[in-house]
């Protein structure tokens, strides 16, 4: 009960004596049961300002607390709330190392798929076409009309085997993004978006052909990429406006929608492992990324890292 007080106000909350303090006057019977005549409950915060708990101290006879012992309260408070912010990090971390390894594992599969699927089908179909040309030639069976036609029937088949390779090479890390550079990227990327999805996804940017160093390039990308799939699965949007931007010596990466929101509980949940592989890239890159409910309605996703040039030093 007590504790709950202190997590409610937010502060240190002191009954010096339960047997006359009104908070205490419906838990008569644990001073009757437990002789607890004093207890002192202090909120023990994590470093953004949320309540984890409480640290409470219970005597037997009625007192106050003395300076000494305020001290040592909140370094206790301090030191517990060091050690609960670890141990949630440490979860959040092993969640996320698993999250991570299921969406790798989940991506091999789908690439194997296709491979046997898509690739495996058209050169099967090749192997095939080749054992009906050769036998036909040895055996004296074959036209040049036929001959022709089945050839062409070949590299029509070939052209499409190819780009189902550059598809599944661009899933796996388009070719723009090293040749043409980030801002290219992006545009890529929110076309195949559009196309995909049917949500419409409008790019600007004072970016220009700036060369980016490569690391910073794959990990804005990476976000980028994880915040439009934020918006397939959960906002139900109708538009994307997306904003890549450099202030200074940062750039910025700023993407919104127009869909249901996202509630502040769930922005900052610890559980989010999707939320949290965002802010473990952008703390990578040396930045930070917020996401946040906008108004009238929509989800924002903000982006800022330091600009790390094409050589690898910050401007």
């Amino acid at each position: 009960m007590l504790r709950a007080t202190a997590v409610f106000l937010r502060q240190a909350v002191f009954v010096n004596d339960t047997l006359t303090d009104p908070l205490w006057s419906d838990y008569r019977y644990l001073v009757a049961d437990f002789g607890l005549r004093t207890c002192w409950s202090t909120p023990i915060f994590a470093n953004d300002g949320r309540v984890l708990g409480t640290f409470a101290l219970y005597y037997k006879e009625p007192r106050g607390p003395n300076e000494r012992q305020l001290e040592l309260i909140q370094r206790a408070t301090h030191i517990a709330g060091i050690a609960i912010e670890r141990t949630q990090m440490e979860e959040q971390l092993h969640a996320l190392s698993a999250r991570v390894e299921r969406v790798r594992e989940d991506e091999r599969t789908g690439i194997a798929r296709e491979i046997h699927d898509e690739l495996g089908q058209g050169l099967t179909g090749l192997k095939m076409d080749v054992a009906w040309v050769e036998r036909r030639i040895v055996g004296g069976e074959i036209s040049s009309n036929e001959l022709r036609d089945r050839m062409e029937a070949m590299s029509d088949l070939i052209d499409e085997t190819i780009n189902q390779v550059r598809r599944i090479s661009a899933e796996l890390r388009p070719g723009v993004l090293d040749h043409l550079g980030l801002l290219a990227a992006i545009e890529w990327q929110a076309q195949e978006y559009e196309k995909r999805t049917g949500t419409r996804c409008t790019v600007s940017s004072n970016l220009g052909e700036q060369k980016l160093g490569r690391d910073l390039s794959t990990g804005v990308f990476r976000i980028f990429q994880e915040a439009l799939t934020n918006v397939a699965r959960h906002a139900e949007a109708k538009q994307v406006t997306v904003k890549l931007e450099r202030e200074g010596g940062r750039l910025e990466l700023d993407v919104q929608d127009d869909g249901k929101g996202i509630s502040d509980d769930a922005a900052k949940s610890p559980s989010s492992l999707g939320l949290l592989g965002l802010r473990e890239r952008a703390r990578h890159l040396g930045g930070d990324v917020s996401v946040k409910a906008r108004e009238p309605r929509g989800t924002r996703v903000r982006l800022t890292v330091p600009i790390v040039e094409s050589d690898g030093e910050a401007p």
